[in-house]
């Protein structure tokens, strides 16, 4: 599956377990649970593959999850994931009710080389996605999508390279990513916002990346 939520924003810029000894609390105390647009990404990147191919394994993977990892959900809950496979139970286990939103920072992954490289923030993750290709849309693609299915309610705010932006209409949200466009590092959304939907004119409000990728994919029927 194309990987959905860069194709929204390139619309924008165009037109379980847990351990209780007292080090591994320490540890974790120091960690910082953040919302992830690279994670989801990543995250649909897996359970597609092992939907789509029935490759569900770790082996062919552009970086893999240096274990255990630490994962927030939607309810404000956090589990501790120790191997891939339980992260693939999680996936095929998520529904719009409980899905992952968050992942804990720093946490380190495992090159296809075999080298060790430390994440510590969403700068850096959303770079390691873009390099692995999982952003690869075009523009034909994104417009069809939302002419066809749904219009952005603004104003829409994103953080752009660690800073809030607020945009009050496309034509200013263009006019900004144009002029700022080599400057640019990462781009994640400030959830809510709110859609409306073409054929009967719904608003929807999106809380966050899963529930856009749902409303593109079960709403708006793309893969």
């Amino acid at each position: 599956m194309k990987k959905i939520l860069f194709l929204l924003l390139t619309v924008i810029t165009i037109a379980a377990c847990s351990t209780s000894d007292d080090s591994r609390n320490e540890e974790e105390a120091n960690l910082q649970f953040e919302k992830s647009l690279a994670l989801r990404i990543n995250l649909e990147t897996i359970r597609d593959r092992a939907i789509n191919t029935q490759a569900k394994g770790a082996n062919d993977l552009c970086f893999n999850f240096e274990y255990p990892i630490n994962v927030g959900y939607n309810d404000g809950s956090q589990v501790t994931v120790t191997d891939f496979d339980s992260l693939l139970e999680l996936l095929l286990q998520e529904t719009v009710e409980s899905h992952i939103t968050e992942i804990a920072f720093p946490f380190n992954v495992i090159l296809a080389d075999d080298t060790v490289q430390t994440i510590t923030d969403e700068t850096e993750f959303q770079a390691l996605i873009d390099d692995c290709g999982y952003d690869f849309i075009t523009v034909a693609e994104v417009l069809a999508v939302v002419d066809d299915c749904f219009t952005i309610n603004y104003p829409l705010t994103l953080v752009v390279n660690d800073e809030p932006q607020t945009f009050n209409s496309q034509e200013e949200a263009e006019a900004f990513f144009t002029d700022n466009n080599q400057d640019i590092v990462s781009v994640t959304f400030s959830y809510p916002f709110s859609v409306t939907l073409i054929d009967d004119t719904t608003p929807t409000i999106i809380n966050d990346d899963f529930e856009l990728i749902n409303l593109i994919t079960n709403t708006c029927s793309v893969n």
